[in-house]
């Protein structure tokens, strides 16, 4: 383990000693149950970004609904502290990816959604909008590059349909996610494709 990885750690562990404090002065009970809805709800979380970014899935459909249901039942205040868990283990998943940046960011951002407890401000829409756009966004980045690359193939080349574009590019599309880290199932990414491209055709076209 190297030297940042350990500062980033402590931290991380810090932070997660601090999300149960602050659960345990809202009078939430941390057990099994509770730990369990967490996790139900970060994964459909994770389901949901990834199915955004043209990713396999990683956990069934009725997992990613169990979450949903979770996150209905809860109350206010307990909908928001599962999220400083969800930003706890975004954290430490970021670290092991060696995204210590990233990481610090969520960890950073679980303190200020708990400093919002302690002062009963409970004004938690800014905080969760900044952490959508840190750790999670940092996970998908090597997708959206890959998006990215493969749109401006399309642009530069002349095809007859976006099928026949997906269908002659799928293999160097598959060759520069490998390359770039990205995830793309190998089973339907000319579907994949055909949406990215489907999607920006429909986004230069919008006024």
């Amino acid at each position: 383990m190297t030297s940042a990885e350990s500062v980033v750690r402590e931290f991380g562990e810090n932070t997660k000693q601090l999300a149960i404090d602050t659960a345990e002065e809202q009078g939430i009970v941390l057990d099994d149950a509770f730990y369990a809805r967490c996790r139900a709800v970060n994964q459909a979380m994770v389901a949901i970004l990834d199915e955004e970014q043209g990713a396999p899935a990683e956990i069934d459909q009725q997992t990613a609904e169990l979450g949903e249901q979770f996150l209905a039942s809860f109350g206010e205040n307990q909908r928001n502290l599962v999220w400083l868990f969800i930003g706890c283990q975004a954290g430490f998943n970021l670290l092991s990816d060696g995204l210590y940046v990233a990481a610090l960011e969520s960890f950073g951002l679980v303190r200020s959604v708990a400093g919002q407890f302690k002062n009963k401000k409970g004004d938690f829409r800014a905080i969760f909008a900044a952490y959508g756009r840190t750790g999670l966004d940092k996970r998908h980045e090597p997708n959206r590059k890959l998006k990215d690359w493969t749109i401006n193939l399309y642009e530069i080349g002349k095809y007859k349909s976006v099928k026949q574009f997906a269908k002659t590019v799928e293999n160097d599309v598959l060759v520069e996610a490998k390359t770039l880290g990205a995830k793309i199932n190998h089973y339907s990414a000319r579907d994949t494709i055909a949406t990215w491209i489907y999607g920006h055709k429909k986004s230069k076209s919008s006024p």
